[in-house]
């Protein structure tokens, strides 16, 4: 009896195609499907992405997608939600732990670009001294 070992399952089978299942069988190229929800997006803007995939490539995804007869942001502008958290544009979906077997909801929003960094400190700062005085 022949016994096909697959390295990724970690397991023996009796048979080669319950072993190391092809790409169309058990799912290696699964794709996750991502809702993405904003206030410039139409309800159902769903996209479908390999989990491998750096969110970068995600905000590339929906721009290709964008609907027409709107003007499309730039890449710097997208801003990726995920669970109360910015994800960022390094990482890979399977590193956020995004679901590959169901659709997951994302917020996409557009930063102005003219919005203030959020390192710079302002008059209303608890950092910021409220004080002017000069002590000679």
């Amino acid at each position: 009896m022949l016994v096909a070992v697959c390295w990724f399952a970690g397991f023996p089978s009796p048979r080669l195609s319950d072993a190391c299942p092809t790409e169309g069988s058990s799912g290696l190229a699964m794709a996750a499907n991502l809702k993405l929800l904003g206030p410039d997006l139409p309800q159902d803007f769903v996209i479908s992405v390999d989990p491998s995939v750096a969110i970068l490539q995600v905000k590339e995804a929906a721009l290709a997608k964008w609907p027409a007869g709107q003007q499309p942001p730039t890449l710097q502008q997208l801003r990726i939600i995920h669970q109360g958290r910015f994800l960022a544009d390094d990482k890979t979906l399977k590193e956020c732990r995004i679901p590959e077997t169901e659709t997951t909801a994302m917020h996409l929003i557009i930063k102005a670009l003219d919005a203030k960094s959020a390192d710079a400190p302002c008059a209303t700062d608890e950092k910021t001294p409220k004080c002017t005085c000069i002590i000679s």
